[in-house]
């Protein structure tokens, strides 16, 4: 993901065009953004050099009201993203990628008590991740699984547990162990950016470097 804190780095398009030199469609098929950052006609553009490149555009509500989450929507529709992941607002987005073959992600759990943190129960966050499946065109979650207040390998296995669902774990991926972690909970996919943005890996000091790390490491 081109994003950091929360947000689409404002350098966006210098960073992609250094990956994209590096690595090809194949070695690197998904690359995302987060629908805040960067002005959508910016947002807009870079989703296309993705795309036109062969790539699978993913794009990641945060933070948004029903309005900006149907925007966000909206554009994963008109760039034919492969997968909207993120945001609570699912009727507004629905209302967009119904039908349309946008893979849609909604974020699952109690994100209102702290930003950026997951709260309550696991019992209540399975729950909530059986509820959101059962919704027609929803095709999956997103769990802040490293971002959860309590016992986070807990939350992991429990969700993990739950049969015949996609589960996409966003943020603070920054090591192997993790990595390893979600691949044995069965995790279909998860987002990174910081990590290697900041160049923090155990590789070289590329981000190229950092992202084939990343791939040696899920493959």
């Amino acid at each position: 993901m081109l994003t950091k804190n929360d947000v689409t780095i404002p350098d966006a398009f210098e960073v992609y065009d250094e990956v994209a030199r590096g690595l090809t469609a194949e070695e690197l098929p998904y690359v995302g953004f987060k629908n805040v950052g960067l002005p959508v006609g910016a947002l807009r553009e870079l989703g296309a050099a993705i795309a036109g490149d062969g790539r699978k555009l993913v794009i990641e509500i945060v933070g948004a009201s029903a309005d900006a989450e149907h925007e966000a929507a909206a554009l994963a529709v008109e760039l034919g993203a492969e997968c909207l992941i993120g945001g609570t607002h699912t009727a507004a987005v629905l209302d967009v990628v119904e039908g349309s073959g946008v893979g849609y992600f909604p974020t699952v759990g109690d994100l209102t008590i702290e930003p950026g943190r997951l709260h309550g129960a696991i019992s209540d966050i399975v729950r909530d991740v059986q509820t959101t499946i059962e919704t027609p065109y929803v095709d999956g979650v997103m769990l802040l699984g490293y971002r959860y207040v309590g016992d986070v390998p807990a939350l992991l296995s429990a969700v993990g547990r739950i049969p015949d669902i996609a589960v996409v774990n966003a943020g603070s991926v920054d090591s192997a162990e993790r990595i390893r972690e979600l691949e044995r909970n069965g995790y279909w996919a998860f987002t990174i950016g910081s990590a290697v943005l900041d160049l923090t890996l155990p590789a070289g000091q590329s981000i190229e470097d950092q992202l084939r790390w990343v791939l040696d490491i899920a493959r």
